[in-house]
């Protein structure tokens, strides 16, 4: 009995101990559980929400000026000020023939000779500065084998004739605009079929120190003799098949 009852006076003291060091208490069990419950999130008033911020967009290419008006036509006033933007592209080459002679007087008589003989395309090249030697052109092509047929006709009249190949760029214009507006592709391409081509993208951006993109005319590039290489579309020699 003695030892019973020691033992039972130990089992009340370490309840005691228990509830009174060691088991949690209501408010501790709840402060755990709110730490542990992630708070639901804010939602942003409509004063608080930034505002939407207009980028600067670029519509293009587009081959020809013509188009370029119909479309600055078709946007209006919808998309803000437009910038037109002109970059040179490589298109390809020309082949002319052409011959040398010693002296402009007698690349002058060489060309009249030719143009009285129904060759409409012949022209006498400006020489450079310094140079004594004259070009006379006899036709300009956009096949080689077409270029070859001529100098084979030149030659059974005695005129020893040649080819030069001559590199060339063409022009796309494209139309830069800032606008929240977003540009619906489909509805320009339903009105404005020949604008196929055409997509939207980030405008470009220059460089520190770098000009910004110029929206004047590019000067022509030019052949080794300093002349003016053709534009698209003018590269046709007349009564010549390209």
């Amino acid at each position: 009995m003695k030892k019973l009852a020691v033992a039972l006076v130990l089992l009340n003291g370490a309840l005691f101990l228990y509830w009174r060091y060691i088991s949690p208490t209501p408010s501790t069990t709840t402060a755990n559980a709110t730490a542990l419950t992630p708070a639901p999130p804010r939602i942003l008033l409509a004063t608080e929400r930034p505002e939407p911020v207009a980028e600067c967009r670029s519509l293009g290419p587009l081959p020809n000026r013509k188009l370029l008006a119909q479309v600055t036509e078709w946007m209006g006033g919808r998309f803000g000020a437009l910038n037109e933007r002109e970059a040179a592209i490589p298109a390809p080459p020309v082949y002319r023939v052409q011959l040398t002679t010693p002296s402009a007087d007698q690349a002058a008589r060489i060309a009249q000779r030719y143009r009285a003989a129904g060759l409409g395309d012949v022209a006498v090249l400006a020489p450079e500065p310094g140079e004594t030697t004259v070009l006379v052109a006899m036709g300009q092509f956009t096949e080689r084998s077409n270029a070859d047929r001529r100098v084979l006709e030149l030659k059974r009249h005695a005129v020893e004739a040649s080819v030069a190949m001559i590199e060339r760029h063409a022009s796309q214009w494209w139309l830069d605009f800032t606008s929240l507006e977003t540009l619906d592709l489909a509805e320009l391409l339903h009105a404005l079929p020949a604008a196929h081509d055409a997509a939207v993208a980030p405008c470009e951006i220059a460089l520190p120190g770098e000009e910004a993109p110029s929206t004047t005319t590019p000067t022509p590039p030019t052949d080794s003799r300093g002349v003016p290489a053709p534009k698209l579309g003018g590269v046709r020699s007349s009564g010549a098949a390209a």
